[in-house]
């Protein structure tokens, strides 16, 4: 992944790695290893977490967002991404309770979620640290036995040489923060 500090978006780039290929390969002739899958890391106040490369459209650097009045604390604000009013989502909030830093390396994760009829909308994930990615079969991260309660979009944890890393589960995290679908209007 690379990534710029200029106003440009940068693509996270979804081609499959020699790791990936080899590990499919194994896998399709009956191994019970897990093809890896590329992960983009993030983190909220220290932790970090990762989300599957495949659910992420782009990462963009962190713009001046509009104030959301009359909306959940862990909406950042609103943009304009090409065109359209887009809003974003603070991780650190909904991790941590707390609001993102202002770091250089925290950068908004643009995403899709689609709508009760099937439309596709950006979504913003806003978050910290957003500087890398890594390859892992998701069969690596192991449920920890602890009740994430109402943080139900974290998953299991690996182990990467900079620590313990903990799933997003996008899907989960977007059906939880179902309020946000008040604002699909403002696209249309």
């Amino acid at each position: 992944m690379e990534l710029s500090y200029g106003v440009e978006a940068v693509a996270v780039s979804n081609a499959m790695s020699p790791v990936v290929r080899a590990a499919s390969a194994l896998n399709s002739r009956g191994s019970t290893i897990s093809p890896a899958v590329l992960l983009l890391l993030f983190s909220a106040g220290g932790p970090l977490y990762a989300m599957e490369s495949k659910d992420v459209v782009e990462v963009i650097p962190r713009v001046s967002l509009r104030p959301a009045v009359n909306l959940p604390g862990y909406v950042s604000g609103l943009f304009n991404y090409r065109g359209v009013v887009v809003p974003v989502i603070d991780l650190c909030f909904l991790i941590q309770n707390r609001s993102s830093g202002q770091n250089l390396s925290s950068r908004i994760i643009m995403v899709t979620s689609a709508d009760k009829h099937g439309k596709e909308h950006y979504i913003g994930l806003l978050a910290e640290g957003v500087t890398d990615t890594i390859s892992r079969p998701l069969n690596a991260f192991h449920e920890t036995g602890l009740d994430s309660g109402s943080k139900s979009f974290l998953g299991g944890m690996t182990l990467d040489e900079r620590g313990m890393v903990q799933i997003l589960h996008l899907k989960v995290l977007l059906e939880q923060i179902n309020p946000i679908h008040d604002l699909r209007g403002l696209d249309s």
